[in-house]
């Protein structure tokens, strides 16, 4: 069981998603086979197992064979491994020339008087944009991070999405607190718990619901609120506001929160 984790933890370390690291172990442990036997033995939904195929056969990390109906098979562990930290490095080697370009582009320019930013509302849509929104806005916080999220969002952003962001958070000594709600004993890990508190110093108080409203505060500078809070961390879009009159009423509404909140979960 520990060896599967740890494939598993690899895999998504590399950049694979929970549920393409499942398709791609499934069809590395059973060998060839076709879309049906992926679904069962993933526990993915074959709509889903669809769309995980082709994006792991762009990868080149699964391969389509010819037969009626068609079926897959994995490349060996070692080559997909090879492929996936050459894609990382290519992904890497773009954002950092677009970095340098808009930095090139920014000494360019004359500077402007600075003035008082008015307040913007800005309506983020879900995937990628609002993942790479948050974590820049994550990478910015020098004093503070405050949320307000489930029990499921919590553990999937700090052991997933937001993993390094949030390190170096903490490394920066940035004060991140975070409400729950208390989770199901289906769904609580200690181990998972400890990795959370250990790789952020994040102070976590639990609510006896899930919470009503699900958002982020920044240094008390930006706010995101989710506009889907049910939905999958990658699957909601968010509200961005640096509004202060909408900053200081989120920022009074998790205080009063935080002090109804607990430091201990009651687990159901």
């Amino acid at each position: 069981m520990a060896r599967e984790i740890s494939r598993d933890k690899f895999l998504r370390d590399l950049g694979l998603t929970v549920n393409q690291a499942k398709v791609y172990l499934a069809l590395l442990d059973q060998g060839p086979a076709k879309v049906r036997a992926i679904t069962k033995t993933a526990k993915i939904s074959r709509p889903n197992v669809y769309v995980i195929l082709e994006r792991l056969q762009q990868l080149g990390i699964i391969e389509e064979l010819v037969t009626k109906p068609i079926s897959y098979r994995a490349v060996p562990l070692k080559d997909a491994v090879a492929l996936l930290m050459e894609a990382r490095t290519l992904e890497y080697k773009k954002a950092k020339a677009a970095v340098e370009i808009m930095h090139t582009l920014a000494q360019s320019k004359q500077e402007k008087p600075t003035k008082e930013l008015e307040a913007e509302f800005i309506l983020i849509p879900a995937g990628k944009t609002v993942i790479n929104k948050i974590a820049a806005a994550i990478n910015a916080a020098d004093e503070s991070i405050d949320f307000v999220v489930s029990w499921r969002r919590l553990v999937q952003g700090v052991t997933a999405v937001f993993a390094e962001s949030l390190e170096e958070a903490a490394r920066k000594k940035v004060k991140i607190r975070a409400i729950v709600e208390s989770p199901l004993k289906s769904e609580f890990n200690n181990k998972v718990f400890f990795i959370i508190q250990q790789k952020t110093s994040c102070s976590i108080r639990f609510l006896p619901r899930p919470p009503s409203a699900v958002f982020g505060l920044y240094d008390k500078k930006e706010v995101f609120i989710i506009t889907m809070p049910d939905a999958d961390l990658r699957s909601s879009p968010a509200l961005w506001s640096n509004s202060k009159p909408l900053i200081t009423l989120v920022s009074e509404y998790f205080e009063t929160l935080w002090e109804k909140a607990s430091d201990q979960s009651v687990l159901s």
